[in-house]
């Protein structure tokens, strides 16, 4: 139980997945997940979230 609780999964897997889909997409974490938690809040559709995702982000759009 690596999240602490069974609770904590599902939170835990998310975060994990999309900080290791960063990398494999040659973008930097933490500078890709403070761009995802700027952006994401603005999205007001489905497609728009999509955009976030990290194949979908252009490297140099994210400011690092």
């Amino acid at each position: 139980m690596i999240s602490g609780s069974p609770r904590g999964a599902d939170p835990s897997a998310l975060i994990y997945s999309l900080i290791e889909t960063a990398k494999v997409n040659k973008l930097e974490p933490w500078v890709y997940l403070r761009y995802l938690f700027e952006k994401q809040p603005l999205c007001q559709s489905d497609e728009e979230m999509r955009a976030l995702l990290p194949h979908r982000v252009d490297p140099a759009g994210l400011h690092g």
